[in-house]
């Protein structure tokens, strides 16, 4: 089994580059997640200043869609949760160029759902794909959201954008967030357990018909002047393509290129077919890309952005520490 795996590394290596910059982004989420739990309880306890990551603000979409709003009416970038609209702006930018390419190179839930997946084997008693009777219903649970998000975006005006982030609980949004899941009720512990058990009876169930985020950088990356190209004449009709898609795309039935908002530039069909040509990356319909260039280009210009943000001081709060401790306190203070 582990002769395989390295076998499959070494003729793939666009899928172990992915796979260990998957590793990389989850251990950065709990080296993260470990960090702000000391910011919070430091803050609480009356202890020192610590340090507060400002990647943890990448799971505040809601108020990165705000920020970002009042960022278009105004030109004013937000100094308050700014690594929040950074990640955001970085996920918009490269969706465009590389699709869903932050689903699939470094969302933990992405990595989660491919491991489930890949933990169940081939055990008959689970299922790739729905039908379509059922599938293509649930897929407009995720679209349904993205909608509100698109509407809520364009209609927003600027001075309610602006507004709201002057509020004390936009300022804390972080720590409420972290309070959320820190009190998690049995309600809360169960939906989580049933998501993942249907993630792991259900392929990429959270992703392909739950995640928000998914649809709205899937709907970018539909205007991508990169995509795979598919050459009728040198396929064979394996379906290797298609079986190892974690997106769940049909690439051996696309005719000319693949146009799915589910494509999350993963690269595993590209890597995986047998047939030299058969299926390659494509830009603006000339360049031919390998799928180890898109990783890298992906990569590198996902982190550069990070780098360049951090390089400019857009990246940290402009909020200190016992600011955000006056905040919490004020938000947390009992009314009468």
């Amino acid at each position: 089994m582990l002769n395989r795996s390295v076998k499959y590394y070494r003729d793939n290596p666009a899928i172990l580059l992915r796979r260990l910059v998957q590793l990389l982004s989850l251990g950065i989420i709990l080296l993260a997640a470990y960090q702000f739990t000391g910011f919070v309880s430091a803050l609480r306890s009356g202890g020192g200043e610590t340090y507060r990551p400002g990647v943890v603000e990448g799971f505040l979409p809601v108020a990165a869609v705000v920020a970002l709003r009042n960022f278009f009416a105004t030109g004013i970038f937000d100094t308050v949760h700014p690594a929040g609209l950074i990640i955001l702006m970085l996920a918009l930018i490269t969706a465009f160029i590389f699709r869903r390419g932050l689903c699939s190179w470094l969302c933990p839930l992405g990595l989660l759902s491919e491991t489930l997946w890949g933990a169940g084997g081939r055990a008959k008693w689970r299922v790739a794909r729905l039908p379509r009777y059922i599938d293509y219903p649930l897929l407009w649970l995720k679209y349904a959201v993205f909608i509100v998000v698109i509407k809520y975006f364009f209609f927003m005006s600027a001075k309610d954008a602006a507004s709201f982030m002057r509020m004390p609980y936009y300022a804390i949004s972080d720590i409420k967030m972290f309070d959320m899941f820190a009190g998690l009720s049995w309600l809360g512990y169960s939906i989580i357990g049933a998501l993942i058990l249907l993630t792991f009876f259900i392929r990429s169930f959270w992703c392909r018909y739950l995640c928000p985020y998914g649809a709205v950088l899937g709907f970018v990356g539909l205007f991508s002047p990169l995509f795979i190209k598919r050459d009728k004449n040198l396929c064979t009709g394996c379906k290797k393509c298609s079986k190892s898609c974690p997106g769940i795309v049909d690439v051996a039935k696309s005719r000319f290129v693949v146009i799915s908002t589910e494509c999350t530039g993963c690269t595993t069909c590209v890597s995986i077919c047998p047939e030299k040509g058969a299926l390659t990356f494509r830009f603006a319909g000339l360049i031919k890309i390998k799928p180890l260039l898109f990783g890298i280009l992906f990569v590198a210009l996902f982190f550069g952005g990070v780098y360049w943000a951090k390089g400019n001081g857009m990246w940290e709060s402009s909020l200190k520490f016992e600011q955000f401790r006056r905040l919490d306190q004020v938000m947390n203070r009992p009314h009468r």
